[in-house]
């Protein structure tokens, strides 16, 4: 399938600030920008931008953009590659869609827009595009392998979580690695002695909030309780454990005081959210 479809670009927000500037050499700078797409391509664009300026109107320009949004009655994500250069007010860019880099309905999708204005802050593209069905196919095959994969790694770490809570240490010790890592705000060390003696000397139990994961790595936003003397609660707070799952066990589990710290520890975004 081919098509055509123009938009106008807006930009809403944009930032650029130099990270290099020697005497003799170009000026290199690097820029933020949101914009918004309003026609056939409707939505939203997040772009990195670099730029090498050889005079203060001559300038090579880098950049990959995130569009999400629509054409027609398709809906999804696709990243762009920036490409060109900047000369007495007028850019020239070539915006050529990164292969596999389609979301939910534009997976397959391949495509470039031609850049040339003079206009810094609204202009008008026109993308020619077209769809990889075989590819999409591929993708979503892909995805779904993955949603499985994650599926049964929050099985497993559901259930070591589980037994932990019970302090079932027998069953917990045949769902964990003999190397398993594990780290928190007083250190970090190796194997199921230390898990064993952390289980003890903590009486936790933790209750699941929200689960994020991408295949290799889960999030774990829990509310701890911590028992006292004769089984009292001795106090409780919100937390987040970093887990990983390798061949039905867990290898690795790090806590972390708040679920902004683990997520940035793990990579995972918003968008990773399973529950």
């Amino acid at each position: 399938m081919d098509g055509q479809a123009t938009s106008i670009i807006k930009i809403k927000r944009g930032s650029e600030i130099p990270y290099s500037d020697l005497k003799g050499g170009p000026k290199l700078t690097k820029g933020h920008f949101e914009m918004s797409y309003e026609g056939d391509l409707q939505g939203e664009g997040i772009l990195e931008e670099l730029k090498c300026y050889f005079t203060e109107t001559s300038a090579t320009v880098y950049g990959l953009e995130r569009f999400t949004g629509s054409i027609g009655n398709r809906i999804g994500s696709f990243v762009l590659e920036h490409d060109g250069t900047f000369e007495d007010g007028v850019l020239t860019s070539t915006q050529k869609v990164i292969p596999q880099s389609g979301t939910g309905d534009l997976k397959g999708i391949d495509g470039v827009i031609n850049v040339e204005s003079t206009e810094s802050d609204a202009f008008s593209v026109t993308f020619n595009y077209s769809f990889d069905e075989e590819m999409a196919v591929f993708l979503r095959e892909k995805e779904e392998e993955e949603d499985k994969y994650i599926e049964e790694e929050i099985n497993v770490a559901d259930k070591w979580i589980d037994l932990c809570n019970e302090q079932d240490v027998d069953a917990l010790l045949e769902m964990t690695s003999p190397t398993i890592e594990i780290s928190g705000p007083r250190g970090s060390g190796y194997g199921k002695v230390l898990l064993v003696e952390w289980l003890e000397r903590t009486g936790l139990n933790l209750e699941t909030l929200s689960i994020y994961g991408r295949k290799g790595s889960l999030v774990y936003e829990q509310l701890a309780t911590w028992k006292g003397q004769e089984g009292r609660s001795a106090g409780e707070a919100n937390v987040a454990s970093v887990i990983k799952v390798k061949d039905g066990k867990v290898v690795y589990i790090s806590r972390f005081d708040d679920l902004e710290k683990a997520m940035k520890a793990s990579g995972l975004q918003e968008t990773d959210k399973v529950l």
